[in-house]
């Protein structure tokens, strides 16, 4: 068998509609990730990430930390991949 290495997601950062700084990326096969503040009530309390396949949220989180949420997303990639990788081999 054959072995792969994932690259890791090249974050962009960018901002909101609303003005909020964002991290996000393109990835392969119509993925996208994006990772912003979180608020309640005017206070941020954390962190919100998501990865899309177009109009689909596959997997979504909230993290205490921008670091903490960046990597969630990249174990969540990782996981993503690995399990497509699985089904074609």
């Amino acid at each position: 068998m054959e072995s792969f290495t994932i690259k890791p997601i090249e974050l962009n950062e960018g901002r909101t509609l609303t003005g909020l700084p964002k991290l996000s990326a393109n990835l392969p096969f119509g993925y996208f990730v994006i990772i912003r503040p979180y608020f309640e009530i005017e206070e941020q309390i954390g962190y919100f990430w998501c990865i899309e396949q177009r109009t689909t949220r596959i997997i979504q989180g909230l993290c205490d930390t921008r670091d903490e949420a960046i990597d969630n997303c990249q174990k969540a990639w990782y996981d993503i991949v690995k399990q497509a990788l699985k089904e074609v081999i």
